[in-house]
């Protein structure tokens, strides 16, 4: 193996190992396409969201489309009522029906548990004020939050509508429900080598206190991560 590794005669170019590159990686995505990340967090989200029957809001959902032709109002069949926010910008901008809601800034109290199930979707990485933002998604569920986020993914953003600020780990998102009450019912990802790599938390307002011996170790598992509900590898070559 060590051999093989090394420099000969006969190496590729840098070219040809781009093209070579190019090639594999787009083969190894025919192989995982349903780790597509869009792809992936739909059919999470569509898990949790059909049992779901009270009020919901889709926090910064823009157009509240998935992308694959549906809206997540659709995936929220079930529920008694469903609102969408926007805060303004070349991508937050919705429907007319909109409520106005700018996560880096103080909750308004009328909205501290106003809905049963708060859902975000890619959002939190756009905001400076992470921690604020974290803090109101929570602090508007009654009961659940279920939230999306990218953990491997290039930096995008959109001048002047957004920047691109932060990565949350699976450790940050379970502390992040640790610090407010909530109890994890699943964590999962999309580990895999050429997609981009989202986390999708679902999580619920605990009823009392948490046990004493809690800890972010107790509710992640082991050091290798994904105490909860693994992704199981899509293909060999993700093993």
């Amino acid at each position: 193996m060590i051999d093989r590794l090394k420099p000969s005669a006969d190496a590729m170019s840098p070219d040809e190992a781009r093209e070579a590159h190019r090639l594999v990686t787009a083969r190894l995505k025919e192989l995982t396409a349903d780790q597509e990340p869009r792809i992936w967090s739909n059919r999470e989200i569509a898990r949790v969201a059909s049992s779901v029957t009270g009020d919901v809001v889709h926090v910064s959902a823009w157009l509240d489309e998935d992308k694959e032709g549906r809206t997540y109002r659709d995936y929220f069949s079930k529920a008694r009522s469903y609102t969408t926010t926007n805060v303004g910008g070349q991508r937050g901008e919705g429907g007319d029906g909109d409520l106005h809601l700018d996560l880096s800034r103080p909750l308004p109290a009328e909205l501290e548990r106003a809905v049963d199930l708060v859902f975000n979707h890619t959002t939190l990485e756009h905001v400076p004020a992470v921690d604020v933002a974290i803090d109101n998604l929570f602090a508007m569920a009654r009961s659940e939050v279920l939230v999306v986020v990218p953990f491997m993914q290039v930096e995008h953003w959109e001048s002047p509508s957004f920047g691109d600020y932060w990565r949350l780990t699976e450790h940050g998102l379970a502390q992040a429900c640790l610090d407010r009450g909530f109890e994890i019912l699943s964590l999962t990802s999309n580990h895999n080598p050429v997609w981009p790599i989202y986390y999708c938390l679902h999580a619920r307002r605990r009823g009392g206190a948490a046990p004493p011996d809690e800890d972010l170790w107790s509710v992640t598992g082991t050091a290798e991560g994904f105490g909860f509900r693994p992704v199981e590898p899509a293909h060999p070559l993700m093993m």
